[in-house]
């Protein structure tokens, strides 16, 4: 009976030290740092040579907790395109980690592990928010669309027909390249006023935001002089 416990205990621990080596651990490869796009997918690289499927999650640095499940039940490829998930506020001073897992079984399913690895940490570059503020109390209708460009050092970006109402408000959030530190907002085009109108066109608060600060906000105030009836004939 001993000598059967005891090739039962070396079979065991045989079989774990085999599953061990035979799947070693999982490394994060990219992203190595630095900034990530909040609004478009990036790369995730990885390292884990054995059988299994790949389970992505985000972390926020100082958590032991995944904030979000970015992709699940992957081929062991080692590479995924993920983004960061809409119902995640975009924080620009939190730090996050992307957390690998692959799991595999072995023995016709009977073992089940699963080897996780973290990444270095990053950031993501939040999106600039714009509103535009339409103000129309002469009663005289407008029609036509109003246009934008927002400019981000790095890179740049166009916004075209944000708004195509003579008077209300909009307020759109506007992904930039990752890394922007500083984003422009300029006003390209507008509808055509009506005859003895103009547009005057005010930026409260300035033109230019870094990304994931308060709004732009850009106020379009239709202004009328008054109607000269015509005179006779």
């Amino acid at each position: 009976m001993r000598l059967m416990i005891l090739t039962l205990a070396l079979a065991v621990v045989a079989l774990s030290g085999a599953a061990v080596a035979q799947n070693p651990v999982t490394t994060v490869t990219a992203p190595s740092g630095g900034m990530m796009p909040s609004g478009a997918p990036f790369t995730v690289q990885w390292t884990s040579p054995g059988q299994g499927t790949i389970h992505i999650e985000l972390v926020a640095v100082g958590s032991t907790n995944p904030l979000a499940t970015l992709a699940s039940s992957l081929p062991n490829n080692g590479q995924a395109q993920v983004s960061l998930p809409a119902t995640i506020a975009c924080d620009p001073q939190q730090f996050y980690k992307l957390r690998v897992t692959r799991y595999y079984s072995t023995n016709n399913n009977y073992y089940h592990y699963n080897i996780t690895g973290e990444g270095p940490s990053f950031k993501f570059t939040c999106p600039i928010t714009v509103t535009k503020q339409v103000v129309n109390t002469t009663g005289r209708p407008v029609g036509g669309t109003f246009r934008m460009r927002v400019q981000c050092e790095p890179g740049s970006q166009t916004i075209g027909n944000i708004l195509a109402s003579g008077q209300g408000s909009f307020t759109r959030k506007i992904h930039v390249p990752a890394g922007s530190t500083v984003c422009t907002v300029q006003e390209t085009g507008m509808p055509m006023a009506p005859r003895g109108c103009k547009w005057l066109t005010t930026y409260p608060g300035g033109q230019q935001r870094q990304p994931g600060g308060p709004a732009v906000v850009v106020v379009n105030t239709l202004q009328c002089g008054p109607v000269t009836p015509p005179g006779p004939r």
